[in-house]
């Protein structure tokens, strides 16, 4: 951490105006969001320079000769969060400024897990980046197609045809046992695992770290490897049934499968589902981020029907049909 001087306040805020202003004003090559994360990661008291950022004295000294800034502007009153939060959505000249402190801020958060998948990668055999889906045919002939962001490792031998579902989303075709292949088809995620039983099922990892499973057809086996008494730890479903299992056991989802399948034919389909969940699965399958900063909109119900190649037209047709705002800076857009 730096030392607290006033000398090193100013450079603080000459180098957080600049932020503030690049953030805005162009989109950030990956070298500059790297850049960004470093100099957030450096201090934790950047953080809070970027967010004052919107002080005119900074952005005037900072950068004169930028047109949206050279101008007088009221002095700057004291830093609270609430106050910044609340005069987001209340348009002043400086709220350019305030947009770009918040976009960065949540950029960092978003590079900080992001750095995360590079080490989940390197265990992967198969990969895919935000957005993309990809079939792929496995050594037995077995099918899977991969969700966004998703990696798979393959761990086939003599006895038994394992794979792990490192993060993301899978849905799964495996080759049945008959004839020569005897082997049983498993898919492992963090806590438990899923044997198909001449089937076709999905495989999702959760943000919360459970792992939800649905069937379309035939029947699965989860298993958990250790549960709490009394938790179940073992379950069997059958065609459109699904669960959720995490190491406190597994419980019954009423998830349909067949709406979950949604992303393999192309859309993001959703029937009265909450708002903030809406949001969670546009941030899976859409490059940058979606904030929604009106919680109290966040129980609303949608039904709507996304194509995953034209997400962008979708947060802002959502954002209209529910009487709410859309603004974006730079890779991040806010409900509001």
């Amino acid at each position: 951490m730096s030392a607290s001087t006033p000398a090193s306040h100013a450079h603080q805020r000459l180098q957080a105006s600049r932020w503030a202003v690049t953030v805005r004003m162009e989109t950030l090559s990956d070298d500059q969001l790297h850049a960004l994360s470093q100099w957030l990661a450096a201090d934790p008291v950047h953080a809070q320079w970027l967010a004052r950022a919107e002080s005119a004295w900074d952005i005037a000294g900072a950068l004169r000769d930028a047109p949206p800034f050279a101008q007088a502007v009221p002095r700057a009153r004291p830093w609270s969060m609430g106050a910044f939060m609340r005069g987001l959505f209340q348009w002043q000249p400086l709220m350019p400024v305030r947009w770009a402190g918040v976009a960065a801020t949540i950029a960092f958060v978003w590079l900080a897990v992001a750095a995360l998948h590079p080490l989940t990668s390197l265990r992967a055999d198969y990969i895919t980046g935000t957005g993309d889906i990809r079939d792929v045919s496995l050594p037995d002939g077995s099918h899977v197609t991969l969700g966004s962001d998703s990696a798979l490792a393959v761990h086939y031998d003599n006895h038994v045809r394992r794979v792990q579902l490192l993060r993301g989303e899978a849905a799964f075709a495996p080759l049945p046992r008959t004839g020569n292949e005897h082997r049983r088809f498993i898919v492992d995620t963090a806590d438990g695992h899923t044997t198909a039983l001449g089937t076709r099922f999905l495989v999702q990892r959760q943000s919360n770290g459970n792992t939800w499973v649905g069937v379309l057809e035939h029947t699965v086996e989860v298993r958990v490897d250790e549960t709490p008494a009394p938790a179940t730890s073992q379950m069997t479903l059958g065609e459109g049934e699904s669960a959720v299992y995490s190491a406190a056991g597994v419980v019954r989802s009423d998830i349909e499968p067949e709406l979950a399948a949604d992303w393999t034919q192309g859309t993001l389909q959703f029937d009265r589902v909450p708002l903030s969940q809406v949001v969670e699965r546009l941030n899976h399958y859409r490059r940058g981020w979606v904030v929604l900063a009106n919680t109290s909109a966040g129980q609303r119900p949608v039904s709507a029907l996304f194509h995953i190649d034209n997400l962008d037209e979708a947060v802002t047709t959502l954002g209209r049909g529910l009487g709410l705002k859309v603004r974006s800076v730079g890779k991040v857009t806010v409900i509001y």
